[in-house]
């Protein structure tokens, strides 16, 4: 990889992350926070197995976006999950508090590990040890998470939840959401001034703008479907 291409391997995983955020979040309210985190962490280690697996830079990028995604799909459900197994309110601020504060320490302590990783082992490890990580994590909170854990819109049909998505309002911001980012990437790279900056730019604006339109002049057609 150049130099440039390079930056893409962080960008594109936070383009995805960021992108998808809203989605995961609606696919909480309305299928299953447990649901939604399990696949979260399942998708992560399957990707990030991945990741360590190409050998083409391509591959390897999409990959990364890929992650973002799944990314996308475990902060939001684990949120809901906490809020939901610990209803006394001064338990749930101690469990938050805990979550908010593992985050910060993952943070440093995964850039630590990966130095180490790097310095006497291959660079693929760094992945692949996050695939060792997640896949088991995975299959224990299966068992440990209570079954019966449903979202607010649960007991409705699977139709019904599936017409309740938005899907068009959702589409708009996730897809200007990511124009914005892949802009504010490119221009760093490119130059301010390039089109790959410029357009991707404008366009998401526009489309962020055309969201919030259409959200406040379609509330009630959203929710008497």
């Amino acid at each position: 990889m150049t130099e440039s291409e390079s930056t893409w391997i962080m960008s594109a995983f936070q383009l995805t992350f960021a992108s998808f955020l809203l989605i995961s979040g609606r696919v909480c309210d309305i299928y299953s926070p447990k649901f939604a985190f399990i696949s979260g962490v399942i998708l992560l280690g399957i990707f990030t197995l991945g990741s360590g697996l190409v050998v083409d830079k391509i591959s390897f990028i999409v990959f990364r976006a890929l992650c973002g995604i799944a990314t996308s799909l475990v902060i939001p459900s684990a949120l809901a999950l906490l809020v939901t197994l610990f209803p006394n309110p001064l338990e749930r601020a101690h469990v938050i508090g805990i979550f908010s504060g593992s985050r910060a320490l993952g943070i440093f302590t995964g850039l630590l590990v990966g130095a180490l990783i790097l310095q006497f082992a291959h660079w693929p490890w760094i992945f692949w040890l996050v695939a060792l990580v997640t896949l088991p994590m995975a299959a224990i909170c299966m068992l440990l998470i209570p079954g019966t854990m449903e979202a607010e819109e649960g007991s409705m049909p699977h139709r019904q939840k599936w017409r309740r998505f938005d899907h068009f309002g959702v589409s708009i911001l996730t897809v200007g959401m990511i124009l914005f980012i892949f802009a504010v990437t490119s221009g760093s790279i490119s130059g301010w001034g390039s089109a790959f900056a410029l357009a991707p730019l404008l366009i998401s604006l526009a489309m962020v703008v055309g969201f919030f339109f259409y959200e406040t002049r379609i509330p009630a057609e959203v929710a008497a479907v």
